[in-house]
């Protein structure tokens, strides 16, 4: 297991006691010292390596502290882009405890969550239980992301993301006749006041009348597809919480009650709801059900680019038309030229979740891993990569006109908290620590436990 990692860590070693064997014939400066004698030097090292996570308690829900997981593999931009679906079994060597253990990793820094963005609607031909089932061992809440950037003709979304759940409930995310025991909350659609949806013909879908109005049907026909696909496979839902994470972008609501505010999506959900045809131009093909879901279910969220401070200003302390439904920031993006205190941020939204006061469930922090696969590395991300080789994965992509599959292998690597951003912020704000399994070795930090004799002649 991880023989890369003990290949390295050896080298490593080895390169250190001859260093020593040869500053040990060194004489002192002003001309060359004796020859030493020829000597044999044995240098035994007790080496230690932290294994996989073993089984954890599951923990409230609330506070939440969760994770994004983003973790593209490879150090480089190459020809074949990798899979969007983190979920799939074929990044069983980057999440699972056979490799480099990222879901141990989550739960060392101090999660209780991990919220995905591509699970159903990218891939639906491997097997998703697994990534579920290890959640479900650590005591991990899983965030279930759609794919947004899905057909969606007309800003109609219903047909497309009934067959997406209806794949992914084939896939994994059903177990035994009943949604996986790991998945807390579904996320319909990532930014959809971004209009990033498609048309039948794989062209960007051209909305020709009010913009809210296009962002708004295609959530209502997103959650009327979904509630379908559920209704269907006959699982109930009623203990999975629903969302939309809008873009932290100040617009306008659909009914005109929020002027260039933060808060416009929550507002464009609850008339929406209300009213679907006079206010999206959409009529629910089971309008009792989109209402009852919304009224026990929904849970508004948001992405956030900005310090706390900014988004309590702009959302917490506006929130009490919405006090009915609790909300969650499902995308906390900190800042990367160390002008954000983040570990006091978190500790200060987790403050607030404890405000009898407050409908606030937590955060969702972004990223787990920088991205490399672009010219330059991705600023975010709360762990970089190393050098050392853990082995490969093979992961896929489908192509959402045509179904047509797309595989490549890509290496895994170690991770590394030094050469990516916050993770020390945020092993000490949530009590963990950012150093586990999938860690590369420090100088200090060798290989499982075992002795190795060195001999340098």
């Amino acid at each position: 297991m991880l023989a890369g990692q003990a290949a390295a860590r050896l080298a490593g070693a080895v390169a250190l006691a001859l260093l020593a064997a040869t500053l040990h014939g060194c004489g002192k400066s002003g001309g060359p010292g004796p020859t030493p004698d020829l000597e044999t030097t044995t240098t035994t090292i007790t080496t230690t390596q932290i294994g996989p996570l073993p089984a954890q308690p599951e923990l409230p829900f609330k506070p939440l502290r969760g994770i994004c997981y983003q973790a593209p593999p490879g150090r480089s931009l190459g020809p074949q882009l990798p899979g969007l679906d983190m979920m799939q079994a074929g990044y069983e060597a980057q999440w699972g405890p056979r490799g480099r253990d990222d879901l141990g990793m989550i739960r060392t820094l101090g999660a209780n969550a991990v919220r995905l963005y591509h699970s159903a609607g990218s891939e639906a031909d491997t097997d998703h239980q697994p990534f579920l089932d290890r959640a479900h061992e650590l005591g991990l809440h899983v965030l279930l992301g759609f794919h947004t950037q899905n057909l969606c003709p007309n800003f109609n979304c219903f047909e497309h993301w009934h067959r997406a759940a209806a794949r992914g409930f084939a896939a994994g995310l059903a177990k035994n006749g009943s949604w996986h025991p790991a998945i807390k909350a579904v996320v319909l659609m990532d930014e959809p006041d971004l209009l990033n949806l498609m048309d039948e013909d794989g062209t960007p879908v051209n909305c020709t009348g009010a913009q809210a109005r296009c962002r708004t049907r295609a959530v209502l026909s997103s959650l009327d597809g979904f509630l379908s696909a559920e209704k269907e496979a006959n699982l109930d839902g009623s203990n999975i919480s629903l969302t939309v994470a809008w873009s932290f972008t100040p617009r306008d609501s659909i009914d005109g009650q929020f002027t260039s505010s933060y808060v416009y999506g929550f507002q464009d959900t609850v008339v929406g709801v209300k009213s679907p045809l006079r206010v999206a131009r959409y009529l629910p093909q089971n309008r009792a059900a989109v209402r009852k879901a919304f009224k026990s279910r929904w849970v508004h969220s948001v992405n956030v680019p900005a310090q706390w401070s900014f988004a309590k200003e702009m959302i917490a302390d506006q929130y009490a038309p919405f006090k009915s439904h609790p909300w969650f920031i499902a995308q906390f993006t900190p800042k990367t030229d160390n002008s954000q205190d983040l570990a006091s941020d978190l500790r200060a939204i987790e403050a607030e979740t404890k405000n009898s006061s407050s409908q606030l469930l937590g955060v969702a922090l972004n990223t787990f891993q920088k991205d490399y696969q672009r010219d330059q590395p991705s600023e975010q991300g709360l762990f970089g990569l190393g050098e050392i080789e853990l082995g490969n994965v093979t992961v896929c992509q489908e192509d959402v006109l045509t179904d047509v599959q797309t595989c490549s292998e890509f290496p895994v690597y170690c991770l590394n908290a030094s050469a990516g951003d916050h993770a020390f912020d945020v092993a000490t704000a949530w009590g963990g620590s950012a150093h586990a399994h999938g860690s590369c070795p420090t100088s200090d930090d060798f290989f499982d436990g075992e002795d190795i004799s060195l001999v340098v002649v």
